[in-house]
């Protein structure tokens, strides 16, 4: 299909003004858009949005590495709508039976060229319940002028805050949105040159220092890929759930003594990952006190070797996806249980070495106490409370007494 304008007159029996309206802050200033009715075959998915940039990554991963064809616009639309209902089919079940019953409750924006900007879950929807009855056949949305397109800064701005003034409320997977901080900002093949984090994270929301974090692990993500011979294979870090380790790592690397002992920690992190020896959150936090104990070269010792052996694993694989490591290396129960061995025991010395190290601890610790007793108050307690304080020191002499006993053996 040709490039096609929503707003031709000739297009008037597929494109009708409704009574409604929305207000929207495009390119920085706010007003009200007119809302009209588009038949959905002249609509087509918005190729750079971030959950669709995650499909499109699955289906070139199956395809030889090949895109969708854009050219052609159902078949393109079919493939999106295929990956956007089985990302997660219950919720849009429950969108589609609200549709069907209630109609569209809010309307999208599209560009006057088709693209759909925000409202792809709905979009998707009308579409399924259009091949059953023709009423569901039209998109209630926005039209903003195609030339906005051109511009990728206005058009993520717009975006953003349409999503996460919204789409937080119905779950924005977290995998997608660190895809679309390292696509729009980071990576230098992908990113809007013109787009600033502080703009970013006024259109997002959240705060300079919260997208800083999220910067972080998008990065720690793209990382994880390269170590899993998956580069920006950005589906596969979607289906095996990285998110919410990789929200530990930051913690687990402030534990490390220096730079060279945090890529080493971050290697075994991925590792463990990878074969996820058991609920990998709690699994990165024992790291993190492990690491944190300022004892762990032995522990360390053994991850190296596993971790090599996950590396191993993974150049021997034929083809890197979420198939191969679930029967190759997380199906592999003798390296799972190498993995938690390592870490619940070396989890055990470090709580044995806590202990053993308690008691002078609590020496030194009634020792800095005993420096802070300020004399000069001493001197001019009344005597009633002077014999109060001296049989403390009595009862604090038998103490140490029954100690130096004990350590003297």
């Amino acid at each position: 299909m040709g490039e096609i304008n929503l707003m031709d007159r000739n297009l008037s029996e597929k494109v009708k003004l409704t009574r409604m309206a929305r207000k929207l802050t495009v390119g920085g200033e706010t007003k009200e858009y007119q809302v009209y009715k588009i038949r959905l075959d002249l609509l087509r998915y918005n190729a750079q949005n971030d959950r669709i940039a995650t499909r499109m990554s699955e289906y070139a991963e199956g395809h030889n590495g090949q895109l969708p064809d854009c050219s052609n616009q159902e078949e393109f639309n079919s493939i999106i709508e295929e990956y956007i209902v089985n990302s997660n089919p219950d919720r849009m079940a429950a969108t589609e039976l609200s549709i069907k019953e209630n109609g569209q409750q809010e309307p999208g924006v599209v560009l006057a060229n088709g693209l759909v900007i925000d409202g792809n879950r709905r979009f998707t929807c009308l579409r399924r319940l259009a091949r059953k009855n023709d009423q569901f056949n039209w998109f209630e949305a926005s039209i903003l002028p195609s030339s906005i397109g051109d511009d990728r800064e206005t058009i993520k701005c717009l975006e953003l805050a349409l999503q996460f003034g919204r789409e937080e409320r119905v779950g924005y997977d977290p995998i997608d949105r660190l895809v679309g901080i390292y696509r729009d900002l980071i990576d230098p093949e992908t990113k809007i040159e013109t787009l600033t984090q502080e703009k970013y994270a006024r259109s997002a929301g959240i705060s300079t220092s919260e997208l800083n974090k999220l910067m972080k692990q998008a990065n720690l993500m793209v990382e994880f890929l390269k170590f899993a011979n998956a580069d920006k294979h950005f589906s596969l870090a979607r289906t095996l759930k990285i998110s919410g380790p990789l929200g530990e790592l930051d913690a687990l690397f402030k534990k490390c003594s220096d730079e060279a002992q945090i890529e080493r920690v971050k290697t075994h992190a991925f590792a463990n990952i990878l074969v996820e020896p058991e609920d990998i959150t709690r699994f990165m936090r024992k790291m993190k006190n492990i690491v944190g104990s300022g004892n762990c070269e032995d522990y360390l010792q053994q991850e190296d070797d596993l971790a090599a052996e996950v590396a191993d694993r993974l150049g021997a694989l034929e083809t890197v996806d979420a198939t191969s490591i679930r029967n190759e290396i997380r199906g592999d129960e003798n390296l799972k249980q190498q993995m938690l061995d390592a870490v619940n025991d070396a989890k055990k010395n470090v709580t044995r070495g806590s202990l053993l190290a308690s008691p002078k601890k609590a020496i030194d610790n009634a020792r800095t106490c005993l420096g802070e007793v300020d004399l000069e108050i001493l001197e001019s307690l009344p005597s009633e409370l002077k014999r109060d304080v001296k049989q403390s020191l009595d009862n604090l002499r038998e103490s140490i007494d029954r100690i130096d006993t004990i350590v003297a053996e």
